[in-house]
Protein backbone atom coordinates (compact mmCIF):
# COMPACT_ATOMS: atom_id res chain seq x y z
CA UNK A 1 0.00 0.00 0.00
CA UNK A 2 1.27 3.02 -0.85
CA UNK A 3 2.38 6.19 1.91
CA UNK A 4 -0.04 8.63 2.08
CA UNK A 5 0.49 11.75 1.07
CA UNK A 6 -1.31 15.03 1.55
CA UNK A 7 -2.97 14.97 -1.71
CA UNK A 8 -4.64 11.77 -0.31
CA UNK A 9 -6.45 14.49 2.07
CA UNK A 10 -7.56 17.14 -0.55
CA UNK A 11 -10.01 17.05 -3.33
CA UNK A 12 -11.50 19.44 -6.16
CA UNK A 13 -14.32 19.84 -3.60
CA UNK A 14 -11.85 21.11 -0.67
CA UNK A 15 -11.47 24.25 -2.80
CA UNK A 16 -15.03 24.76 -3.78
CA UNK A 17 -15.95 28.64 -2.56
CA UNK A 18 -18.96 28.83 -0.05
CA UNK A 19 -22.22 29.82 -1.22
CA UNK A 20 -24.01 30.59 1.76
CA UNK A 21 -22.11 32.76 4.46
CA UNK A 22 -23.12 33.99 7.16
CA UNK A 23 -21.68 35.18 11.00
CA UNK A 24 -20.17 31.92 12.63
CA UNK A 25 -17.23 30.87 14.42
CA UNK A 26 -17.40 27.66 12.08
CA UNK A 27 -16.40 29.67 8.48
CA UNK A 28 -13.09 28.42 8.34
CA UNK A 29 -13.92 24.25 8.62
CA UNK A 30 -16.48 24.51 5.30
CA UNK A 31 -13.44 23.21 3.11
CA UNK A 32 -13.08 20.22 5.33
CA UNK A 33 -16.52 19.77 5.23
CA UNK A 34 -16.93 19.43 1.27
CA UNK A 35 -14.20 17.32 1.47
CA UNK A 36 -15.44 14.68 4.22
CA UNK A 37 -18.91 14.83 2.35
CA UNK A 38 -16.85 13.58 -0.74
CA UNK A 39 -15.09 11.04 1.40
CA UNK A 40 -17.48 10.07 3.14
CA UNK A 41 -20.32 10.42 0.42
CA UNK A 42 -23.40 9.92 2.94
CA UNK A 43 -26.72 8.55 2.67
CA UNK A 44 -27.79 10.99 6.13
CA UNK A 45 -26.45 13.73 7.68
CA UNK A 46 -28.32 15.20 11.11
CA UNK A 47 -26.54 18.09 12.71
CA UNK A 48 -27.15 18.87 16.13
CA UNK A 49 -27.08 22.75 16.69
CA UNK A 50 -27.59 24.88 13.58
CA UNK A 51 -27.94 28.03 14.86
CA UNK A 52 -27.97 30.36 11.83
CA UNK A 53 -27.03 27.76 9.06
CA UNK A 54 -23.47 28.15 7.99
CA UNK A 55 -22.29 24.42 8.55
CA UNK A 56 -25.25 22.82 7.31
CA UNK A 57 -25.96 24.76 3.95
CA UNK A 58 -22.15 23.63 3.76
CA UNK A 59 -23.20 20.13 3.99
CA UNK A 60 -26.01 20.07 1.62
CA UNK A 61 -24.14 22.55 -0.99
CA UNK A 62 -21.68 19.60 -1.12
CA UNK A 63 -24.32 16.94 -1.33
CA UNK A 64 -26.18 19.32 -4.12
CA UNK A 65 -22.75 19.71 -5.81
CA UNK A 66 -21.69 16.02 -6.11
CA UNK A 67 -25.00 14.83 -6.96
CA UNK A 68 -25.82 12.74 -3.48
CA UNK A 69 -28.92 11.62 -2.64
CA UNK A 70 -28.04 12.70 0.64
CA UNK A 71 -30.68 13.58 3.56
CA UNK A 72 -29.68 16.30 5.67
CA UNK A 73 -31.58 17.04 9.11
CA UNK A 74 -30.87 20.35 11.16
CA UNK A 75 -32.10 19.75 14.97
CA UNK A 76 -32.18 22.63 16.75
CA UNK A 77 -34.88 24.39 19.15
CA UNK A 78 -33.95 28.05 17.58
CA UNK A 79 -33.86 29.34 20.34
CA UNK A 80 -30.40 29.95 21.90
CA UNK A 81 -28.57 29.11 25.04
CA UNK A 82 -25.98 30.61 26.86
CA UNK A 83 -23.34 30.19 24.68
CA UNK A 84 -24.76 31.32 21.36
CA UNK A 85 -27.12 33.71 23.13
CA UNK A 86 -30.99 34.11 22.99
CA UNK A 87 -32.22 34.96 19.76
CA UNK A 88 -35.69 35.48 17.93
CA UNK A 89 -37.34 33.62 15.68
CA UNK A 90 -36.39 35.68 12.80
CA UNK A 91 -32.71 33.26 12.88
CA UNK A 92 -35.17 29.96 11.94
CA UNK A 93 -37.13 31.96 9.25
CA UNK A 94 -34.02 32.92 7.96
CA UNK A 95 -32.60 29.49 7.92
CA UNK A 96 -35.91 28.02 6.71
CA UNK A 97 -36.07 30.44 3.81
CA UNK A 98 -32.52 28.90 2.31
CA UNK A 99 -33.89 25.50 2.64
CA UNK A 100 -36.90 26.29 0.48
CA UNK A 101 -35.00 28.10 -2.03
CA UNK A 102 -31.81 26.27 -2.72
CA UNK A 103 -32.30 22.33 -0.81
CA UNK A 104 -35.83 21.72 -0.34
CA UNK A 105 -35.82 18.14 -1.52
CA UNK A 106 -32.81 17.25 0.42
CA UNK A 107 -32.81 19.56 3.82
CA UNK A 108 -35.23 19.21 6.78
CA UNK A 109 -35.26 21.44 9.94
CA UNK A 110 -36.32 19.37 13.00
CA UNK A 111 -37.20 21.84 15.50
CA UNK A 112 -36.63 20.22 18.66
CA UNK A 113 -34.26 19.27 21.56
CA UNK A 114 -32.08 16.90 20.38
CA UNK A 115 -33.61 14.09 22.79
CA UNK A 116 -36.79 14.84 21.60
CA UNK A 117 -35.29 14.30 17.99
CA UNK A 118 -33.47 11.22 18.56
CA UNK A 119 -36.26 9.12 18.06
CA UNK A 120 -37.00 10.40 14.61
CA UNK A 121 -33.38 8.60 13.63
CA UNK A 122 -33.98 4.64 13.92
CA UNK A 123 -30.48 3.49 15.36
CA UNK A 124 -27.63 2.13 12.29
CA UNK A 125 -28.99 5.03 9.96
CA UNK A 126 -26.83 7.94 10.14
CA UNK A 127 -23.70 8.01 8.17
CA UNK A 128 -22.44 11.79 9.43
CA UNK A 129 -23.57 13.29 12.65
CA UNK A 130 -22.35 16.57 13.75
CA UNK A 131 -22.42 17.90 17.18
CA UNK A 132 -22.49 21.60 18.00
CA UNK A 133 -25.04 22.27 20.35
CA UNK A 134 -24.33 23.80 24.21
CA UNK A 135 -20.45 22.90 24.89
CA UNK A 136 -20.81 22.55 28.41
CA UNK A 137 -18.89 18.95 29.83
CA UNK A 138 -22.12 17.30 30.65
CA UNK A 139 -24.29 18.60 27.55
CA UNK A 140 -21.77 17.28 24.88
CA UNK A 141 -21.36 14.09 26.74
CA UNK A 142 -24.98 13.45 26.58
CA UNK A 143 -24.86 14.64 23.05
CA UNK A 144 -22.34 12.24 21.67
CA UNK A 145 -23.97 8.94 23.64
CA UNK A 146 -27.25 9.93 22.44
CA UNK A 147 -26.52 9.57 18.89
CA UNK A 148 -23.45 7.19 18.69
CA UNK A 149 -25.96 4.46 18.26
CA UNK A 150 -28.10 6.35 15.57
CA UNK A 151 -24.72 5.81 12.94
CA UNK A 152 -24.29 3.46 10.56
CA UNK A 153 -21.30 0.87 10.50
CA UNK A 154 -19.86 3.31 8.18
CA UNK A 155 -20.36 6.35 10.46
CA UNK A 156 -18.55 9.28 11.34
CA UNK A 157 -19.08 11.47 14.27
CA UNK A 158 -17.51 15.36 13.98
CA UNK A 159 -17.15 17.96 16.54
CA UNK A 160 -16.68 21.72 17.19
CA UNK A 161 -14.45 23.58 19.46
CA UNK A 162 -12.39 21.11 20.59
CA UNK A 163 -9.56 23.34 21.62
CA UNK A 164 -11.86 26.26 23.29
CA UNK A 165 -10.93 26.40 27.02
CA UNK A 166 -12.91 29.62 28.00
CA UNK A 167 -16.77 30.06 29.16
CA UNK A 168 -16.89 26.61 30.73
CA UNK A 169 -16.48 24.98 27.44
CA UNK A 170 -16.07 20.98 28.12
CA UNK A 171 -15.46 19.84 24.62
CA UNK A 172 -12.16 20.05 24.88
CA UNK A 173 -12.17 17.40 27.84
CA UNK A 174 -14.57 15.05 26.32
CA UNK A 175 -12.39 15.06 23.45
CA UNK A 176 -9.90 14.16 25.29
CA UNK A 177 -11.92 10.78 26.24
CA UNK A 178 -12.88 9.87 23.06
CA UNK A 179 -9.60 9.80 21.62
CA UNK A 180 -8.94 7.25 23.33
CA UNK A 181 -12.04 4.99 22.71
CA UNK A 182 -11.94 5.78 18.70
CA UNK A 183 -9.69 6.40 16.04
CA UNK A 184 -9.95 10.53 15.74
CA UNK A 185 -8.34 13.32 13.87
CA UNK A 186 -8.50 16.71 15.50
CA UNK A 187 -7.98 20.66 13.68
CA UNK A 188 -6.89 23.48 15.52
CA UNK A 189 -7.73 26.25 13.77
CA UNK A 190 -11.17 28.28 13.80
CA UNK A 191 -11.94 26.37 17.58
CA UNK A 192 -10.93 23.20 16.71
CA UNK A 193 -13.35 20.73 14.54
CA UNK A 194 -12.87 16.47 15.81
CA UNK A 195 -13.25 13.73 13.78
CA UNK A 196 -14.51 10.14 15.10
CA UNK A 197 -14.51 7.04 13.47
CA UNK A 198 -17.14 5.13 15.04
CA UNK A 199 -18.16 2.37 12.37
CA UNK A 200 -16.59 -0.28 11.77
CA UNK A 201 -16.46 0.37 8.19
CA UNK A 202 -15.75 3.76 7.57
CA UNK A 203 -14.28 4.26 3.69
CA UNK A 204 -11.18 4.56 3.05
CA UNK A 205 -10.33 8.23 3.28
CA UNK A 206 -11.35 8.82 6.34
CA UNK A 207 -10.11 6.31 7.74
CA UNK A 208 -6.28 6.98 6.87
CA UNK A 209 -7.43 10.54 8.05
CA UNK A 210 -7.75 9.16 11.58
CA UNK A 211 -4.82 6.91 11.34
CA UNK A 212 -2.44 9.78 11.01
CA UNK A 213 -0.16 10.04 14.09
CA UNK A 214 -1.44 13.04 15.82
CA UNK A 215 1.95 15.21 15.79
CA UNK A 216 3.21 13.72 12.36
CA UNK A 217 4.65 15.51 9.32
CA UNK A 218 1.64 14.72 7.58
CA UNK A 219 -0.99 15.43 9.88
CA UNK A 220 0.41 19.30 10.70
CA UNK A 221 0.40 19.24 7.15
CA UNK A 222 -3.01 18.45 6.81
CA UNK A 223 -3.89 21.21 9.45
CA UNK A 224 -2.33 23.67 7.69
CA UNK A 225 -3.70 23.12 4.69
CA UNK A 226 -7.17 23.05 5.61
CA UNK A 227 -6.60 26.07 7.96
CA UNK A 228 -4.79 28.20 4.72
CA UNK A 229 -8.51 27.33 2.72
CA UNK A 230 -10.21 28.53 5.81
CA UNK A 231 -8.64 31.50 5.95
CA UNK A 232 -9.27 31.71 2.57
CA UNK A 233 -13.55 31.99 3.09
CA UNK A 234 -14.73 35.19 2.39
CA UNK A 235 -16.80 36.51 5.70
CA UNK A 236 -19.55 38.96 5.01
CA UNK A 237 -17.66 41.63 6.12
CA UNK A 238 -14.86 40.99 3.84
CA UNK A 239 -16.99 41.05 0.77
CA UNK A 240 -17.77 44.82 0.96
CA UNK A 241 -14.56 45.83 -0.28
CA UNK A 242 -15.17 49.75 -0.24
CA UNK A 243 -15.73 49.16 3.24
CA UNK A 244 -12.27 47.65 4.38
CA UNK A 245 -10.13 50.29 4.74
CA UNK A 246 -12.81 52.26 7.07
CA UNK A 247 -12.88 48.88 9.06
CA UNK A 248 -8.37 48.94 9.23
CA UNK A 249 -8.92 52.01 10.42
CA UNK A 250 -11.82 51.63 13.12
CA UNK A 251 -9.79 48.65 14.02
CA UNK A 252 -6.41 50.81 14.67
CA UNK A 253 -8.35 53.34 16.82
CA UNK A 254 -10.03 50.43 19.21
CA UNK A 255 -6.30 48.92 19.85
CA UNK A 256 -5.28 51.86 21.07
CA UNK A 257 -8.10 52.53 23.16
CA UNK A 258 -8.18 48.53 24.39
CA UNK A 259 -4.53 49.85 25.29
CA UNK A 260 -5.39 53.14 27.68
CA UNK A 261 -8.33 50.96 29.30
CA UNK A 262 -6.31 47.68 29.80
CA UNK A 263 -3.97 50.22 32.16
CA UNK A 264 -6.43 51.91 33.74
CA UNK A 265 -7.93 48.67 34.18
CA UNK A 266 -4.80 47.15 35.36
CA UNK A 267 -4.19 50.04 38.23
CA UNK A 268 -8.21 49.41 39.40
CA UNK A 269 -7.60 45.29 39.49
CA UNK A 270 -4.63 45.82 42.42
CA UNK A 271 -6.28 47.89 44.20
CA UNK A 272 -9.80 45.99 43.87
CA UNK A 273 -7.36 42.66 44.58
CA UNK A 274 -5.75 44.45 47.63
CA UNK A 275 -9.14 44.30 49.27
CA UNK A 276 -9.87 40.74 47.76
CA UNK A 277 -6.67 39.35 49.86
CA UNK A 278 -7.94 41.22 52.87
CA UNK A 279 -11.16 39.48 52.56
CA UNK A 280 -10.36 36.48 52.23
CA UNK A 281 -8.02 36.56 55.29
CA UNK A 282 -10.62 37.69 57.00
CA UNK A 283 -12.49 34.09 55.45
CA UNK A 284 -15.89 35.85 54.04
CA UNK A 285 -18.21 33.86 52.90
CA UNK A 286 -19.28 33.85 49.20
CA UNK A 287 -22.66 35.22 50.32
CA UNK A 288 -20.79 38.45 51.93
CA UNK A 289 -18.81 38.58 48.89
CA UNK A 290 -22.61 38.44 47.22
CA UNK A 291 -22.96 41.37 49.62
CA UNK A 292 -20.42 43.05 47.80
CA UNK A 293 -20.94 42.47 44.47
CA UNK A 294 -24.28 44.18 45.31
CA UNK A 295 -22.60 47.51 46.41
CA UNK A 296 -20.14 47.45 43.49
CA UNK A 297 -23.14 47.69 40.76
CA UNK A 298 -24.96 49.94 42.43
CA UNK A 299 -22.98 52.39 41.67
CA UNK A 300 -25.04 54.88 39.74
CA UNK A 301 -25.29 54.18 35.96
CA UNK A 302 -24.20 57.90 35.35
CA UNK A 303 -20.82 56.77 36.38
CA UNK A 304 -20.17 54.27 34.28
CA UNK A 305 -18.08 56.50 31.57
CA UNK A 306 -14.89 56.99 31.86
CA UNK A 307 -12.86 55.79 34.89
CA UNK A 308 -15.58 55.21 37.37
CA UNK A 309 -17.32 52.84 34.52
CA UNK A 310 -13.56 50.24 34.04
CA UNK A 311 -12.99 50.55 37.77
CA UNK A 312 -16.80 49.01 37.95
CA UNK A 313 -15.72 46.76 35.16
CA UNK A 314 -13.00 45.51 36.61
CA UNK A 315 -14.55 44.65 39.34
CA UNK A 316 -17.26 42.48 37.93
CA UNK A 317 -14.05 40.68 36.65
CA UNK A 318 -12.62 40.44 39.62
CA UNK A 319 -16.15 39.04 41.43
CA UNK A 320 -16.27 36.04 38.65
CA UNK A 321 -12.73 35.28 39.36
CA UNK A 322 -13.86 34.89 43.02
CA UNK A 323 -15.03 31.20 41.98
CA UNK A 324 -11.53 29.87 41.22
CA UNK A 325 -12.20 27.58 38.04
CA UNK A 326 -12.63 30.87 36.46
CA UNK A 327 -9.27 31.87 37.19
CA UNK A 328 -7.10 31.78 33.62
CA UNK A 329 -4.52 29.89 35.81
CA UNK A 330 -7.03 26.53 35.88
CA UNK A 331 -5.69 25.81 32.71
CA UNK A 332 -1.96 25.19 33.47
CA UNK A 333 -3.27 23.90 36.93
CA UNK A 334 -2.00 20.61 38.21
CA UNK A 335 -4.04 19.33 40.75
CA UNK A 336 -2.85 16.37 41.13
CA UNK A 337 0.89 17.56 41.03
CA UNK A 338 -0.18 20.31 43.89
CA UNK A 339 -1.91 17.81 46.33
CA UNK A 340 1.45 15.88 46.17
CA UNK A 341 4.02 18.68 46.60
CA UNK A 342 2.57 20.43 48.91
CA UNK A 343 0.56 18.29 51.35
CA UNK A 344 -2.77 19.11 50.67
CA UNK A 345 -5.62 17.10 50.05
CA UNK A 346 -9.48 17.59 48.01
CA UNK A 347 -10.63 17.49 44.76
CA UNK A 348 -9.08 19.58 41.88
CA UNK A 349 -11.90 22.56 43.00
CA UNK A 350 -10.70 22.72 46.29
CA UNK A 351 -6.97 22.85 45.38
CA UNK A 352 -7.35 25.33 43.09
CA UNK A 353 -8.79 27.51 45.63
CA UNK A 354 -6.38 27.20 47.65
CA UNK A 355 -3.23 27.86 45.13
CA UNK A 356 -6.04 31.34 44.32
CA UNK A 357 -6.58 32.56 47.75
CA UNK A 358 -3.15 31.37 49.57
CA UNK A 359 -0.94 29.33 48.10
CA UNK A 360 0.08 32.02 44.94
CA UNK A 361 0.75 34.25 47.70
CA UNK A 362 2.64 32.04 49.36
CA UNK A 363 5.48 30.96 46.57
CA UNK A 364 3.75 27.58 45.22
CA UNK A 365 3.69 26.73 42.20
CA UNK A 366 0.68 25.96 39.90
CA UNK A 367 2.33 23.26 37.85
CA UNK A 368 5.72 21.87 38.00
CA UNK A 369 6.38 23.61 34.89
CA UNK A 370 5.50 26.83 36.06
CA UNK A 371 8.19 28.05 38.37
CA UNK A 372 7.18 31.66 40.14
CA UNK A 373 10.32 32.97 40.64
CA UNK A 374 11.63 32.39 37.97
CA UNK A 375 9.07 33.92 35.55
CA UNK A 376 9.08 36.89 38.12
CA UNK A 377 13.12 37.64 37.45
CA UNK A 378 12.57 36.85 33.79
CA UNK A 379 10.03 39.29 33.44
CA UNK A 380 11.00 42.63 35.46
CA UNK A 381 8.24 44.42 33.73
CA UNK A 382 5.40 42.88 35.91
CA UNK A 383 7.43 44.01 38.76
CA UNK A 384 3.74 45.63 39.80
CA UNK A 385 2.07 42.24 40.01
CA UNK A 386 1.49 40.23 42.11
CA UNK A 387 2.35 36.40 42.02
CA UNK A 388 -1.40 35.27 40.59
CA UNK A 389 -1.38 38.25 38.72
CA UNK A 390 1.83 36.85 37.11
CA UNK A 391 0.25 33.29 36.75
CA UNK A 392 -2.43 34.65 35.28
CA UNK A 393 -0.38 36.92 32.87
CA UNK A 394 1.52 33.91 31.64
CA UNK A 395 -1.96 32.18 31.15
CA UNK A 396 -3.63 34.76 29.19
CA UNK A 397 -0.60 36.78 27.28
CA UNK A 398 2.39 35.99 28.09
CA UNK A 399 2.67 32.37 26.82
CA UNK A 400 1.81 33.67 23.59
CA UNK A 401 4.55 36.02 23.71
CA UNK A 402 7.12 33.62 24.37
CA UNK A 403 7.72 34.18 27.63
CA UNK A 404 8.88 30.96 29.26
CA UNK A 405 7.50 29.54 32.74
CA UNK A 406 9.99 27.54 33.75
CA UNK A 407 14.13 27.12 32.85
CA UNK A 408 12.22 23.64 31.65
CA UNK A 409 10.00 24.81 29.43
CA UNK A 410 10.65 27.20 26.38
CA UNK A 411 8.03 28.84 25.14
CA UNK A 412 9.23 30.04 21.75
CA UNK A 413 10.77 26.94 21.02
CA UNK A 414 7.50 25.09 21.54
CA UNK A 415 4.93 27.82 19.37
CA UNK A 416 7.57 28.04 16.48
CA UNK A 417 7.50 24.12 16.03
CA UNK A 418 3.93 23.33 16.99
CA UNK A 419 2.83 25.95 14.68
CA UNK A 420 -0.96 24.08 15.27
CA UNK A 421 -0.80 25.45 18.58
CA UNK A 422 0.59 29.31 17.92
CA UNK A 423 -2.57 29.49 15.35
CA UNK A 424 -5.24 28.31 17.42
CA UNK A 425 -3.89 30.90 20.20
CA UNK A 426 -3.67 28.56 22.34
CA UNK A 427 -1.08 29.03 25.42
CA UNK A 428 1.78 26.52 24.77
CA UNK A 429 2.09 25.01 28.74
CA UNK A 430 -1.74 24.60 28.54
CA UNK A 431 -1.45 22.54 25.65
CA UNK A 432 1.87 20.49 26.38
CA UNK A 433 0.09 19.64 29.75
CA UNK A 434 -3.07 18.51 28.02
CA UNK A 435 -2.30 16.77 25.05
CA UNK A 436 1.34 17.89 23.68
CA UNK A 437 3.42 15.55 26.45
CA UNK A 438 1.52 12.33 25.75
CA UNK A 439 1.91 13.40 21.83
CA UNK A 440 5.68 13.21 22.20
CA UNK A 441 5.78 17.14 21.52
CA UNK A 442 9.39 18.36 23.08
CA UNK A 443 9.27 20.93 25.58
CA UNK A 444 12.45 22.43 25.06
CA UNK A 445 15.21 21.10 22.26
CA UNK A 446 16.51 18.27 24.37
CA UNK A 447 14.01 16.85 26.39
CA UNK A 448 12.41 13.71 24.37
CA UNK A 449 9.14 12.90 26.10
CA UNK A 450 8.10 10.05 24.10
CA UNK A 451 11.94 8.40 23.96
CA UNK A 452 12.13 9.31 28.13
CA UNK A 453 8.59 7.35 29.27
CA UNK A 454 9.54 4.50 26.81
CA UNK A 455 12.88 4.27 28.65
CA UNK A 456 11.59 4.08 31.60
CA UNK A 457 8.49 2.39 31.75
CA UNK A 458 6.21 5.56 32.39
CA UNK A 459 2.57 6.10 32.27
CA UNK A 460 2.18 9.52 32.94
CA UNK A 461 3.65 13.02 31.86
CA UNK A 462 6.97 12.33 31.31
CA UNK A 463 8.04 16.12 32.03
CA UNK A 464 7.21 15.59 35.62
CA UNK A 465 8.45 12.77 35.80
CA UNK A 466 12.24 13.67 34.76
CA UNK A 467 11.92 16.83 37.25
CA UNK A 468 11.07 15.38 40.13
CA UNK A 469 13.49 12.65 39.44
CA UNK A 470 16.68 12.17 42.16
CA UNK A 471 19.74 14.01 41.21
CA UNK A 472 21.58 12.97 39.40
CA UNK A 473 19.45 13.13 36.61
CA UNK A 474 19.19 10.69 33.59
CA UNK A 475 19.63 11.65 30.01
CA UNK A 476 16.44 13.96 29.15
CA UNK A 477 16.67 12.32 25.11
CA UNK A 478 18.88 9.89 23.13
CA UNK A 479 20.67 12.22 21.74
CA UNK A 480 21.98 14.36 24.93
CA UNK A 481 25.54 14.16 25.67
CA UNK A 482 25.08 14.32 29.99
CA UNK A 483 29.17 15.25 29.30
CA UNK A 484 28.73 18.46 27.78
CA UNK A 485 27.75 21.43 30.23
CA UNK A 486 30.97 22.08 32.21
CA UNK A 487 28.63 21.77 35.48
CA UNK A 488 27.91 17.87 34.74
CA UNK A 489 30.04 16.12 36.53
CA UNK A 490 28.62 16.97 39.91
CA UNK A 491 25.38 14.92 41.41
CA UNK A 492 23.72 17.93 42.41
CA UNK A 493 23.52 19.65 39.45
CA UNK A 494 20.91 18.80 36.26
CA UNK A 495 22.86 19.15 32.99
CA UNK A 496 19.81 19.99 31.70
CA UNK A 497 18.92 22.77 33.35
CA UNK A 498 22.27 23.74 33.44
CA UNK A 499 22.29 23.83 29.97
CA UNK A 500 19.05 25.56 29.22
CA UNK A 501 19.98 28.09 31.97
CA UNK A 502 22.97 29.22 30.18
CA UNK A 503 21.12 29.34 27.11
CA UNK A 504 18.23 31.07 28.30
CA UNK A 505 18.62 33.63 30.87
CA UNK A 506 16.50 35.66 33.03
CA UNK A 507 16.62 39.06 31.59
Amino acid sequence: MPKPSLNDFLSKASFWPVQELCLTAWTEHAPFAFWIMDALRPSSVVELGTHNGYSFFAFCQAAKALGLDTQLYAVDTWQGDVHSGVYDNSVYESVQAVVARDYADRAHLVRATFNEARSQFPDGSVDLVHVDGRHFYDDVKEDVETYLSALSDRGVMILHDIVVHERDFGVHQYWEELQERYSTFGFTHCNGLGVVAVGPNVPPKVRALVGLQADGELAGLVRAAYARLGAAVPTPWAMEGPSVAAVQQRLTEVERELTAVREEARRATAELHFVRERLSAARVTLSRLGVVARVVDAIPSGFTQGAYGRVRDAAARVRRRVEPTSSPVQAIFDDAWYSRTYGITGDRKDLLLDYVKTGAFAGRSPSPLFDPEWYAASNPDLAGLNRLQQAEHFVTVGGLEGRSPHPFFDSTYYLSHNPDVSAAGINPLAHYQKTGDREGRRPNPYFDPAWYRKVHGLVGPAATAYLESPLPRPAPSEDFDLSTPEDAGHDDVDPLIVLLMKERRPA
